[in-house]
């Protein structure tokens, strides 16, 4: 054993190589010293790099409670007379780093260092200097190598400082973290697609699944969101209101085995409130310029709301909306299928007051109108289901309203209708306005099974018109003929067997015959015209009504911005996220001055269809804009130190803010801002003093905007010119005062200046007696 020094760890207390230890956990190191007497120093080594005998990051504290001593502190520790004992064991506990990775860890150790010196040797010698113990000088005399031949060829040994165990490995991990972020604990929650958010982490490895559950039922798979954030639409219906469930969440990660972990807290079922919305930043009825741009901001909450799906803005102009209206509600349905009876019959009727003008009573019936020709003979019955009208409907339609003529055999002509006064609302303006209907024309001798046809002219017929503007007669889809007016259909039935009925539906556009809001009348009926020879009792017509509908589509206002059918209506972004949710976009208004904006905002939360709304602001549009115009700089020219005054006319229909001039030079160069004030009448105004200023070309760029936001800007609005100003000296002197034909004279300036700052420079010019 004493052969040569080694370090070992146990196996016991120390981790195994290639162990995984979780983030921030201890780790106890345990190790002994061996093949030596004395252990003089020891130590663990560790960090990142594979060899941490020479690249390390950490050491334990050295242990040097046998450094100097003659034993101690190895396996040896504590034999004696030939009985051993478990020796020495050194520990230390490490807490390992939050960061995951891999790290190694290694034991040193110095050992019998007092064997190498002169302490406790008689002789008074160094053991290493005459010793021939060659394992003393391995461990105790620094510089020394010998090789020999031995057994086993040339051999080595060399001196070694420290000595060291194997490295042991140890992968530190983090497990996944997993935290249900909402709702939180005592949270309602409600539905069957109510959203959990799940924060699922780990540092080491990837989270590939995460799972939710409601009292230990069936997972529900979470989709990723964003970074470390899943979630899962849970169903809670079923569970009783006002009880308490436990959600369960997992995450599961990709590392070997896969880990998984659990996070749980507990809610309250309770049913789902729509969530509220509120506009902010805005006064209701305030004024805005048409065609600009408004920042608009608002919020959605609620003590149920966790996740807002879906939320923006709506805003219209409200005045332009298609509005369908059917006035014939009032008088049995729309349309009128004559199917059921009502208090008073099909009719709805007090009287029989047929004709415009007549009387709003509901149904009513009148023979000898004058279609084609006026009457000449009694042939008409009227009939319904109920026989309000005097007989009961004909089998063939049982559910109509009926005209039949015929019965005589004199050659006459009769004709017949119903008819009904109803109000048309026309709004803020028509659309259109539709009539439409059954119809069924029968020869009447194939309504009452006999076999001679009627040969003579057939119509059904129907006007439309009011007491002011007369009745006109409309023109349906049925052959045109007999007479000069619009028939639904003509015919006649001819001798050889042709066909005994006819049948369509009509939808006529009535627009142009309503002048406006008011009462119109509608008639339905039929005509025989058998003022030839040879008229039978069995000819003549019967003539079928159903399904009658008129439709109204006018214009109409309509304040509430998420009403379907708006001509004009606009929308912002649609803005998503966790509840309360802030949003803002900047949305541009409608050209339309004059009009009033209603602007509102919804917002679905939670997967649940049940919206919630804000009030409906209102925001009434004028016209705007602002206009620079007459730009100038006063005077155009002039030298450093001049004063110059700049000029602008400013035009906006909503008050002005400001009125700015940026002086430049060179162009783009700003050098400063200048405040223009208002001399009136949209004149502004400002100097600026060009003390020690460059001589150049300077370039004015203007700005002005008013309190409705909006603003003009002009580049290079004017210029002017910064020019060279004369310098001045006070005085000038010729020395000497007295002088003789042969004196050098020398003249002088003095009390040179220049606003420019330019060097003095001087010209002189000689007179004698004023002559140059």
């Amino acid at each position: 054993d004493m052969a040569q020094p080694y370090v070992k760890f146990d196996k016991v207390v120390t981790p195994a190589n290639h162990s995984k230890v979780q983030i921030g956990n201890q780790i106890t190191l345990k190790w002994q010293v061996n093949g030596s007497i004395t252990c003089d120093e020891t130590r663990v080594q560790w960090g990142t790099n594979p060899d941490p005998r020479n690249t390390y990051s950490f050491t334990t504290p050295t242990d040097t409670t046998y450094k100097g001593k003659w034993i101690g502190g190895t396996g040896w520790s504590g034999s004696l007379n030939g009985a051993t004992t478990a020796g020495k064991w050194f520990t230390q506990t490490i807490t390992l780093p939050t960061t995951p990775g891999n790290y190694y860890f290694v034991a040193r150790a110095k050992v019998d260092q007092t064997y190498g010196t002169s302490m406790g040797n008689l002789t008074g010698e160094t053991y290493t200097e005459n010793t021939y113990l060659r394992m003393l000088k391995e461990r105790a005399k620094p510089g020394w190598t010998e090789t020999i031949t031995g057994t086993d060829g040339l051999e080595t040994m060399s001196y070694q400082d420290y000595w060291y165990s194997d490295v042991i490995h140890v992968q530190v991990i983090a497990d996944p973290v997993i935290n249900i972020t909402s709702p939180v604990t005592g949270a309602d929650v409600y539905g069957t697609s109510f959203p959990v958010w799940v924060n699922a982490s780990d540092l080491d490895n990837t989270i590939t699944a995460v799972e939710v559950q409601v009292n230990g039922g069936t997972w529900t798979s979470a989709t990723l969101q964003s970074g470390t954030m899943w979630r899962a639409f849970v169903n809670f219906n079923g569970y009783t209101e006002g009880s308490t469930v436990n959600v369960t969440a997992r995450c599961i990660n990709n590392d070997s085995p896969a880990v998984t972990k659990y996070a749980s807290r507990l809610v309250i079922v309770n049913n789902y409130l729509r969530p509220n919305v509120y506009v902010t930043g805005l006064t209701n009825g305030t004024t805005r310029t048409a065609g600009s741009t408004l920042p608009a901001s608002w919020i959605v909450n609620g003590s149920r709301v966790f996740n807002v799906d879906k939320t923006q803005l709506y805003w219209t102009n409200g005045t332009r909306m298609l509005w369908p209206s059917r006035p014939l509600d009032s008088y049995g349905g729309s349309p009128v299928t004559f199917s059921t009876a009502g208090s008073q019959g099909y009719f709805y009727s007090t009287s029989n007051t047929f004709g415009a003008g007549s009387g709003d009573d509901g149904w009513d019936w009148a023979r000898n109108l004058g279609y084609v020709a006026t009457s000449t003979g009694v042939m008409t019955t009227f009939r319904d289901p109920d026989g309000d009208s005097g007989a009961t409907t004909h089998s063939q339609h049982p559910h109509s309203i009926e005209v039949e003529i015929g019965g005589l055999t004199t050659n006459t002509i009769d004709s017949g209708a119903f008819g009904m006064q109803f109000y048309v609302d026309a709004g803020l303006g028509l659309r259109s306005v539709t009539i439409s209907f059954k119809w069924w024309a029968h020869d009447r001798i194939g309504i009452l099974g006999l076999t001679d046809e009627t040969e003579k002219p057939m119509y059904v017929k129907a006007r439309f018109g009011s007491s002011s503007g007369g009745m006109s007669y409309l023109q349906g889809t049925g052959a045109q003929g007999g007479d000069a007016a619009a028939d639904i259909i003509y015919f006649t039935s001819p001798n050889n067997g042709g066909p005994l009925s006819y049948s369509g539906t009509e939808n006529i556009n009535v627009t142009t015959l309503v002048a406006g809001s008011g009462w119109y009348y509608l008639e339905l009926g039929a005509v025989f015209d058998a003022r030839g020879t040879g008229q039978t009792s069995g000819e003549g017509i019967c003539a079928f009504f159903d399904d009658i509908d008129i439709t109204v589509t006018r214009y109409k206002i309509v304040t509430d911005p998420f009403a379907a059918g708006h001509v004009n209506r606009w929308n912002s972004a649609i803005k998503s996220g966790p509840a309360p949710l802030t949003s803002s976009d900047t949305i541009t208004l409608p050209n339309m001055p004059g009009q009033t904006i209603y602007l509102a905002a919804n917002a679905s939360a939670d997967g649940q269809a049940d919206e919630g709304r804000s009030l409906v602001w209102c925001i009434n549009l004028i016209a705007g804009g602002v206009s620079i115009s007459n730009m100038a700089v006063s005077p155009s020219t002039g030298g450093t130190g001049t004063t110059f005054t700049i000029r602008a006319n400013v035009a906006s229909a909503n008050p002005i803010s400001s009125v700015l001039a940026f002086l430049e030079a060179p162009d783009e160069s700003p050098i400063i801002t200048i405040v223009l004030a208002s001399l009136g009448n949209g004149t502004y105004s400002g100097t600026w003093n060009s003390a020690g200023q460059t001589r150049r070309t300077y370039y004015v760029d203007f700005f002005a905007n008013n309190t409705m936001g909006e603003s003009q800007g002009i580049n290079n609005g004017a210029t002017f010119v910064i020019v060279n100003t004369p310098p001045s000296i006070t005085g000038a002197s010729i020395s000497p005062g007295t002088a003789y034909e042969t004196t050098t004279l020398a003249a002088s300036a003095s009390g040179w200046s220049d606003a420019d700052g330019d060097a003095p420079q001087y010209m002189y010019r000689w007179f004698r007696n004023g002559a140059v």
